[in-house]
């Protein structure tokens, strides 16, 4: 018993000094997520990815076989949840910086398929996908987003979110005129393997952000 009790004293005081692993949580809202058709996404459908870009050098374009590639990481993986109403959006991502080479400054997306669930393992060819990103903070007649980046430290809160012209600010705080990030006519659809795309460049003027790291 004696030995028992030294052994629980001796686990208890190594997690008290264990140092505390943080994490950042981002929350991100979107609304309205529409299907390719342009009619709101069903609750509780879909596939959403929060993608991070850990070379800074432009989000991959998927394939079939492949959601992402090279550097890119996905951290979070959900369907379309927010408070069970259509296009609406409202989830947590939690990712450490220094972990799968995520460091800050990265640019942070969101891939989006109406067509997909959370159980779909893969893209196929044609396929249809929405992405959304945006470099820069925002802040229109109540509408806010951080700047969809990995900020400076773990433990950092972000709030990332997208709000399109015809919302009708159910979930995300804003006076429902401004899209700041891209219209709802941005889908893409998975091209063939052979097709070589260079990233999400050729998608359209939102990634314009493009930035890469200086050489050393």
């Amino acid at each position: 018993m004696k030995r028992t009790t030294i052994l629980v004293g001796s686990s208890l005081l190594l997690l008290a000094t264990m140092p505390r692993v943080e994490a950042v949580t981002a929350f991100v809202g979107a609304e309205l997520l529409k299907n390719a058709d342009g009619t709101a996404m069903i609750p509780n459908t879909g596939l959403m990815l929060i993608v991070i870009d850990t070379a800074q050098n432009g989000f991959s374009v998927p394939t079939p076989g492949h959601f992402v590639s090279g550097d890119d990481v996905i951290v979070t993986r959900s369907a379309l949840i927010g408070n069970f109403l259509p296009g609406c959006l409202l989830i947590q991502s939690d990712f450490g910086i220094g972990t799968n080479g995520i460091s800050s400054g990265d640019p942070i997306g969101m891939f989006f398929y109406p067509t997909l669930s959370i159980n779909s393992p893969t893209p196929n060819f044609l396929d249809p996908y929405g992405f959304i990103t945006n470099p820069n903070a925002y802040v229109s007649a109540g509408y806010n987003s951080d700047a969809w980046r990995v900020p400076n430290d773990n433990g950092a809160t972000l709030s990332l979110n997208y709000f399109s012209t015809d919302a009708v600010n159910a979930v995300l705080p804003g006076d429902g005129n401004y899209d700041p990030f891209t219209t709802q006519a941005h889908y893409q659809v998975v091209p063939e393997v052979s097709v070589a795309w260079p990233a999400l460049l050729a998608a359209g003027a939102f990634l314009s952000f493009r930035r890469r790291r200086s050489q050393a």
